[in-house]
């Protein structure tokens, strides 16, 4: 059992110092790619975003309106007539 730990342990140390040359290797050593083309690769990229977006408006008819309105108040009535009937109800319920 203590070999295997062992075993586990170098194992661990040796992929840790491995990781640790290869970081070390690519801060300091590896030449970079996006030296001076930095900023020519995103120039092309925002012209999209400087033309306006193109919009489309929607009038609106009172006519739709008022027909809404109507609606609405002869649901409203319709409602109040509901729960007049159903409170008589109940109220000939309880006088019985």
């Amino acid at each position: 059992m203590k070999k295997l730990g062992k075993l586990l342990t170098s194992i661990a140390v040796i992929g840790g110092l491995a990781a640790g040359v290869y970081a070390i290797y690519k801060k300091f050593f590896a030449e970079t790619a996006d030296g001076d083309n930095f900023d020519e690769d995103f120039e092309d990229d925002f012209e999209e975003d400087l033309e306006e977006p193109k919009r489309e408006y929607v009038s609106l008819n009172s006519v739709q309106e008022e027909t809404t309105s109507e609606v609405s108040a002869e649901a409203i009535a319709e409602k109040e007539a509901a729960m007049a009937e159903a409170e008589t109800a109940k109220a000939e319920e309880n006088a019985e």
